[in-house]
C-alpha cells in the first residue's frame, strides 16, 4: 500500500451526466489520500464544473521522428529487422501516438519472420506508401480520369484499405499545399531525397485552384466512405466531379495555333480592359472569400481601386502605402491569388500601387491624422454593409 491511491479515468467525456455530477461531489472535497487522472480526446465534452476544477495539460501528437526511435529500441531488443520505409508507413499509420505505433509494430512482428519487407506491411495493414498518393496525384494533376479510376480499382482488387488511403492521400495533400505556400520546404519533411523531389515537382506543377478543388472533393470522399456499402464508390465519384484541367503554360491559357496567328499583330488583340467589367462584376464574391480565408486582410483590400486588367495581371490602387504594403505580403497576395483564380477560372496576378503614384505623387505611409477618423469610419461604414 502506497501514500497516495491514483484514480485513471480514460476517456473521461463519455462518462454520463449522473456520473459527472457524482464525480464533481468528490472533486469539490476530494480525500487528501486520492488523486485523480482524467484523459480525454475530447475535452470540450467535460463539463466545465470539472475542468475549473482540475489541472490541465494538453499533450501533443509524437513527432515521426520519435516514433522510428522507439521502433529502433524495440526492434534491437527483439532482433527482427524491418524495412525502413516499411517502419516509416508504421509511423505515419499511428498518427502520433506511441500507443497505436506499438500495437501496429506489435501486428507485424506477429508474422514469425526476422525479416520484414515493405510488401508484407502494405499486405497486412492495408495501407499503402507514400509514392501511392504522388502516382495519384500525378493522375489528378494531369486530368487522367480513366487512369485514376483504374488505379482506385486496383487498390480494392489488392484488398487495401481505401478510406485509410483516402486519409493518408489527405495528408499528402497537406504536405503539397505547405510547400506550394512556402510554409515549408520539401528538404524538411523527413521524406527521402526522391520523394521530396517529387513532392517539389507536383507542388510547383499543380495551380492553387486545381489543389484546393482536389481536397475538398478527397474530403467529402472520405466522409462519405465511412457510410458507403462500395468502398471505392466516393473516391470514382470525386475524381470524376473534379472535371477536366485547363491547360495552362506559366499561368497563361493556352491559345489554338489559329487564335495565336490572329493574335500576332497586337492591333488584333482584344481590347482586355474590357473584361475588367466581369472583374467588378464579381469583386463582392472575391472579397467574401477572402474573408473567409483571412479576416484581417479584407480591411485592406476592400480599400482597393480596380485600375486595369493588363493580360494576367490586375492593377489595384489603394490610398496609402499601409494598405499596399499589406496586401502586397507575400502570404496574403497568394490568398488573393487563389481566390481569383477560383472565382474567375483563370490564373490572374495582382500589382499593387498607392493611388498618388498614379498622379506622380509621393506615397504617404498611413492616412494623415487629419482624416483618421474619417478613414476608421471608412472601414467600418463598409465592414459593416
Amino acid at each position: 500500500t502506497g501514500k497516495y491511491k491514483v484514480f485513471i479515468i480514460d476517456e473521461v467525456h463519455m462518462l454520463s451526466k449522473a456520473a459527472f455530477n457524482a464525480l464533481l461531489k468528490t472533486l469539490e472535497e476530494p480525500p487528501a489520500h486520492a488523486i485523480f487522472i482524467m484523459a480525454t480526446t475530447e475535452s470540450h465534452k467535460v463539463p466545465e464544473t470539472v475542468v475549473s476544477r482540475s489541472q490541465r495539460f494538453d499533450f501533443r501528437r509524437v513527432s515521426k521522428r520519435d516514433i522510428l526511435k522507439l521502433f529502433e529500441l524495440v526492434l534491437k531488443e527483439e532482433d527482427i529487422s524491418i524495412a525502413k520505409e516499411a517502419l516509416s508507413l508504421l509511423a505515419d499509420a499511428a498518427e502520433g501516438s506511441f500507443r497505436d505505433a506499438l500495437s501496429l509494430l506489435d501486428q507485424v512482428i506477429s508474422f514469425g519472420a526476422k525479416k520484414i519487407t515493405v510488401e508484407q506491411v502494405e499486405d497486412a495493414l492495408g495501407i499503402t506508401r507514400i509514392s501511392s498518393s504522388q502516382n495519384f496525384l500525378s493522375l489528378l494533376i494531369s486530368g487522367n480520369d480513366s487512369g485514376a479510376v483504374k488505379f482506385v480499382k486496383d487498390l480494392a482488387v489488392e484488398g487495401r484499405d481505401l478510406m485509410q488511403f483516402t486519409r493518408n492521400f489527405l495528408e499528402y495533400l497537406r504536405l503539397v499545399l505547405f510547400v506550394k505556400v512556402g510554409v515549408e520546404s520539401a528538404s524538411e519533411l523527413g521524406l527521402s531525397s526522391d520523394d521530396a523531389e517529387q513532392l517539389r515537382g507536383q507542388s510547383s506543377e499543380i495551380t492553387s485552384a486545381r489543389l484546393l478543388e482536389i481536397i475538398r472533393r478527397v474530403l467529402e470522399a472520405y466522409r462519405e466512405s465511412r457510410q458507403t456499402p462500395v468502398p471505392e464508390l466516393p473516391l470514382l465519384v470525386a475524381i470524376l466531379s473534379l472535371g477536366p484541367v485547363k491547360a495552362t503554360v506559366t499561368g497563361v491559357p493556352v491559345l489554338s495555333p489559329a487564335v495565336s496567328r490572329q493574335r500576332k499583330d497586337p492591333a488584333d488583340a482584344p481590347n482586355l480592359n474590357l473584361a475588367l467589367g466581369k472583374i467588378m462584376e464579381q469583386w463582392v464574391e472575391v472579397l467574401r472569400r477572402v474573408k473567409e480565408y483571412n479576416h484581417s486582410l479584407i480591411s485592406s483590400l476592400r480599400l482597393g481601386r480596380l485600375i486595369e486588367l493588363n493580360g494576367d495581371e490586375l492593377l489595384i490602387a489603394f490610398p496609402y502605402n499601409f494598405h499596399k504594403e499589406t496586401v502586397d505580403a507575400r502570404k496574403n497576395r497568394i490568398v488573393i491569388e487563389q481566390v481569383l483564380e477560383e472565382v474567375y477560372a483563370a490564373p490572374l496576378r495582382i500589382k499593387v500601387l498607392v493611388e498618388r503614384e498614379l498622379k506622380n505623387e509621393p506615397a504617404t505611409a498611413f492616412p494623415p491624422k487629419d482624416d483618421l477618423l474619417g478613414e476608421a469610419l471608412r472601414i467600418l461604414g463598409e465592414s459593416g454593409g
